[in-house]
């Protein structure tokens, strides 16, 4: 199922926004436009009464229908009796201003007012239109399929072809993408959030950055005590950072704290030989687990191992060996409560041992690369003076990283007594961890690929590098590891894209009500969907139609109010005989054309087919109403009416 397949159209609660301003309905990107051009519509309509309330009230203030007045004073009640909108009363009052500027007693002063007022409206609908729109919540959308399931490694034990053939390349290819991704994303000079993939947060940056740290182990095995790296991601709220949609007592925060420091080397390395009489150099952090780092098949007792490369031979390198690369191997050790528990790739020596949290070593050797410039950071470091290059001072260097994640543990416990809370906690923590964010199996699937000192590596040669090189790796990994969840969240809801996943077991659907209400509340961005806010809608729709519906009884309920309170009625009078039609009436009375009913009502009407008064041409500059010089009669034909003059002596 595809992407724009997978939202939920129609209404729903965005609980980061709580319950009432977060009510929303989300649209297609076509009806949501129609939409909005309802509401621009609504909203024009619902100004034109609030206009039309306006003059009724300053036609009241301004009435004084008993006594005489001058043109201007008509004018301008006609002007508000009649307006169709503040914009084009705005020209008529300029022109009737214009017109008795030397006709009556201070136009200026009697026009201006109503001047600045109906410009203040006409500024203000104008604005109000175009922030009809603002009801417009954003593109954050809620996902919506059935295929939603973790993406987890069984438990029972699988082939390595299904394995290597199936779910590894699903974790690699997650881990590329959440890369890329953090590169794109993450950076100080990163896209635009419109740019930067489907997530509620385009980045989550760390709440703290420590460049200047003590050592996180024992202090002997650190290079430095003060210029050590911590990252403290903060408290990373399920919904707002996640996309998570529960109520704010359902939430779960998660956090991560990495402390990380280049390792001496000096004291905890080992010369050995490999048969072919190639030298070796032997790092020994703990015991390894695995013999993937290991070039020879001696036994001792080592972590990691890198070859030595003789200066003679390193000139060569590139043209002799052809294009070269960082050599990178991590390890990763979990403690809790004072002893390793779940999987381990080594036994980490007591200086490197930290309760309660994940221990990685990562081993890096650049003995095969030229550096242009000599280089001081300690991971990288490569100061021997070649001549025209720099070489690495070493066979290789260690990192070594500590990251805890406290929150896990201390929630876990807290909502142990609740079912319903602990399984909502045990989902989000399981869809947390199938991304495969752990600082191990992220450098283990990435590789050299994972250091941002290859952005100017070229062949066998390395570019300038800054002195804190591997404090900017170690950034660049902790963006990766927090695009790596968000991607895990959606992936979560989404369901497998392959469908060999599902039948491989690798899936695991919800089980529980729970779960199922989890699966069904995941929020992501879409531009192929426009979300509104329900509330806005709401108050634009309710108070458009009591508007409306006050500008249309505002007359009966005028007369009402005044006849109840005894109060003098005469300006309402006025207002109804200002109208057009009730002005045609008077016009046509005063010489005696037709015969007229209904002059109290909004439509006055004469007799059946009687003629009304002509206008007078004969002074095409002043022209004037007469009555009808003949009486009229009616005849049929063909069974429709007609009106003609009688003819005379008839």
């Amino acid at each position: 199922m595809s992407l724009t397949q997978s939202v939920h159209i129609g209404f729903w609660t965005n609980w980061s926004k709580g319950q009432i301003l977060g009510s929303t309905l989300t649209l297609s990107r076509l009806d949501a436009n129609l939409l909005i051009a309802f509401l621009a519509f609504w909203v024009t309509i619902v100004t034109s009464h609030i206009w039309k309330l306006t003059c009724f009230i300053l036609h009241g203030i301004f009435s004084s229908a008993s006594e005489p007045h001058d043109g201007f004073y008509h004018q301008r009640q006609l002007l508000l009796r009649n307006s169709s909108g503040p914009g084009p009363s705005v020209w008529t009052l300029l022109q009737i201003i214009w017109a008795w500027r030397k006709l009556t007693w201070k136009p200026y002063s009697k026009g201006v007012p109503l001047l600045a007022t109906a410009i203040f409206l006409a500024i203000s609908f104008a604005a109000v239109s175009g922030l009809s729109s603002r009801v417009v919540t954003g593109n954050e959308v809620l996902i919506s399929n059935s295929s939603c399931g973790l993406i987890l490694q069984p438990q029972t034990e699988r082939n390595q072809k299904e394995t290597y053939g199936v779910y590894i390349p699903y974790l690699v290819n997650n881990t590329i993408e959440s890369a890329i991704y953090a590169q794109k994303c993450y950076t100080a000079n990163s896209a635009s959030p419109a740019d930067c993939g489907v997530y509620v947060q385009h980045a989550i940056a760390p709440h703290n950055i420590n460049f200047d740290s003590s050592c996180p182990f024992a202090p002997r095995i650190c290079q430095s005590q003060d210029s050590n790296l911590v990252i403290d991601s903060g408290l990373l709220s399920s919904d707002e950072h996640f996309g998570v949609n529960t109520p704010p007592d359902q939430q779960v925060q998660l956090r991560q704290v990495t402390s990380c420091a280049p390792l001496v080397t000096e004291g905890y390395n080992s010369s050995a030989w490999e048969p072919e009489g190639r030298q070796l150099t032997r790092y020994h952090y703990g015991t390894s687990l695995s013999s993937s780092s290991s070039t020879s098949n001696d036994e001792d007792d080592y972590t990691f191992q890198f070859p030595n490369v003789r200066s003679r031979e390193f000139l060569k390198i590139g043209y002799t060996y052809g294009i070269q690369d960082y050599n990178l191997v991590p390890f990763s050790a979990h403690f809790l409560n004072g002893s390793i528990y779940g999987p381990y790739s080594f036994i980490p020596i007591t200086d490197l041992q930290r309760n309660n949290s994940d221990i990685v070593l990562v081993g890096l050797s650049s003995s095969n690369l030229k550096f242009l410039e000599k280089t001081n950071d300690p991971w990288y470091r490569a100061t021997r003076d070649l001549g025209s290059a720099f070489q690495a001072d070493e066979a290789g260097q260690a990192l070594g990283c500590s990251s805890l994640y406290d929150t896990f543990v201390e929630m876990s416990d807290m909502l142990a007594a609740h079912e319903a809370e602990l399984q909502r906690f045990q989902w989000i923590y399981a869809a947390a961890i199938s991304a495969g964010f752990d600082l191990k199996t992220m450098l283990q699937t990435l590789g050299t690929q994972a250091l941002t000192a290859r952005n100017t590596l070229t062949s066998n040669t390395q570019g300038p590098l800054a002195d804190n090189q591997w404090q900017l790796d170690v950034l660049y990994w902790y963006s990766i590891q927090m695009a790596l969840i968000q991607k895990a969240f959606i992936n979560t809801a989404l369901g497998p894209s392959d469908p060999r996943l599902v039948k491989l077991g690798y899936h695991q659907p919800p089980t529980s009500t729970v779960e199922e209400d989890m699966c069904r509340n995941q929020k992501m961005i879409s531009t192929a969907f426009v979300s509104f806010s329900v509330l806005g809608l709401a108050v634009i729709a309710f108070s458009g139609v009591l508007i409306v519906a006050l500008s249309m009884a505002i007359l009966p309920l005028a007369n009402l109010a005044l006849s109840l309170l005894k109060k003098d009625a005469s300006h309402l009078r006025e207002w109804s005989a200002g109208s057009p039609y009730q002005l045609h009436r008077l016009a046509n009375e005063e010489i005696g054309a037709g015969t007229w009913s209904r002059a109290d009502e909004d439509i006055p009407v004469t007799n059946e087919y009687e003629a009304l008064a002509l206008l007078e041409l004969s002074d095409p500059s002043h022209t004037r109403l007469k009555p009808p010089p003949q009486k009229y009669c009616t005849y049929s034909e063909h069974g429709r009416e007609y009106m003609s003059a009688q003819t005379g002596g008839e």
